[in-house]
């Protein structure tokens, strides 16, 4: 099931924007209406960096949000 918009950061940052945070806080308040929910939050990188910083930034993205 999906909340909504999908959270975007810049190239190589794990860095929250302000679009990216309205974002969240919209999904935020569908998951409280849903509290019986098991929510898996995953981070994702681009392609760009070596394998382990492309898994530490999934991490810190993951974790961001």
């Amino acid at each position: 099931m999906s909340v909504g918009d999908r959270v975007f950061f810049a190239d190589r940052s794990a860095e929250l924007s302000t679009r990216a945070r309205a974002a969240i806080e919209a999904q935020a308040q569908w998951l409280k209406r849903k509290a019986g929910l098991v929510v898996i939050v995953e981070g994702h990188a681009d392609d760009s960096g070596t394998s382990d910083d492309n898994m530490v930034l999934s991490r810190q993205r993951a974790d961001a949000v």
